[in-house]
Formats: structure tokens, C-alpha cells, sequence
């Protein structure tokens, strides 16, 4: 039997029934020969090797990895699904229909969310940095692509504000503050 879903009056950017904010995802990067070669042939045989011999030669290598094992196991026991909040439908809709903070991330003139996925590991930085930066209005196509790359905090702030500068050819001025974990919000 077939349930009918109820209609909901969201708009075109949040999923009917769960009013999770939709964010298409990212083409992937094409692979080339050399990464299926490194994947499925080099680190099959290399890695366990190289764990091995770690932890029988490195007393720091087997706390480590007991410590991070016990972490991961932790989480997989009481994973965030089984949370009351967990993709709870009245708490999203609150979120982006009502706090301020939450509806700079959606363009409501076009219905689209002003986020997006990083298109790989390693490109958290700058799809972070481009979020931050559609969130104050600029178009995808005015700031740089996502690249590869390690991003420090410091050189990350000036980076926001001299790409904001740069799109808006110099009408735009931001601010950019490093906050710590340890703040109360």
C-alpha cells in the first residue's frame, strides 16, 4: 500500500516532506589510470605492510590507532541518527524560515541555496570560503572555482576578503575574525 505524501508549503530549495536545504552536488573530477593504480594495487599491498610494521616497532603508533578506534567505535554506537534533533522537520523548518543566520545561505529572488558540496578531500577550504561568499550575494560565476590545497586561518581571512574585493571590483570590504572552539554561542 502506498502512503500519500502530504503536500507542505515549502519553497523550491528544501525538501517537501524532511525540509532539508537541497544542495546539488558537485560533477566529480574525472580519474585518471594512475589513481585506480594507486588505490586498488599500491595501497592494498603497501598499507596493511606499513601498519603492521608500525605497530610493532612504534608504542605511539599503537596508542594512536587504539585511541582513534575507540573514537570511531564510540560514534558508530551512538551515531547523531538516534538523536531526538536529528533531521527533525519543525526544527528545520524554524531554522530556514526564521533565523537570520540560517537565511543568508538561501538566494529566495532565484529559490536556490547559496551553498555548495566540495567537489573532493582536500577542497573543504575554498568550497568553505566560496559558501561564505555567496552567503553575502555574490554569484558562483564572479568568485574563483574550488581548488585542491591546505588552508591555514590567517591567510584563509585575508583570502575571503581579498576574493570579495576582486569579484566586486572593489565595492565590497569584509571583515574577517578568527574565532575560537571555545566560544559560548
Amino acid at each position: 500500500m502506498c502512503k500519500k505524501q502530504t503536500e507542505t508549503n515549502n519553497p523550491p530549495y528544501l525538501h517537501s516532506t524532511s525540509s532539508q536545504l537541497i544542495v546539488s552536488h558537485p560533477i566529480p573530477p574525472a580519474k585518471t589510470l594512475n589513481h585506480y593504480f594507486l588505490i586498488y594495487a599500491i595501497f592494498p599491498v603497501l598499507a596493511p605492510a606499513f601498519i603492521a610494521f608500525k605497530s610493532i616497532t612504534n608504542s605511539d603508533f599503537r596508542k594512536t590507532s587504539f585511541s582513534l578506534y575507540s573514537l570511531v567505535s564510540g560514534a558508530t554506537a551512538n551515531p547523531i541518527t538516534k538523536e531526538w534533533y536529528f533531521q527533525d522537520k519543525e526544527l528545520l523548518d524554524i531554522l530556514w524560515s526564521k533565523v537570520p543566520s540560517a537565511k543568508c545561505y538561501v538566494d529566495d529572488a532565484i529559490g536556490e541555496p547559496r551553498l555548495e558540496y566540495q567537489l573532493s578531500e582536500g577542497y573543504c577550504g575554498s568550497a568553505t570560503q566560496r559558501c561564505i561568499l555567496r552567503s553575502f550575494g555574490l554569484s558562483p560565476e564572479s568568485i574563483p572555482a574550488q581548488k585542491n590545497g591546505e588552508t591555514k586561518p590567517g591567510p584563509w581571512c585575508e583570502h575571503v576578503c581579498q576574493m570579495a574585493k576582486e569579484a566586486t571590483e572593489g565595492n565590497m570590504e569584509l571583515e574577517t575574525t578568527i574565532v575560537g572552539g571555545d566560544v559560548d554561542y
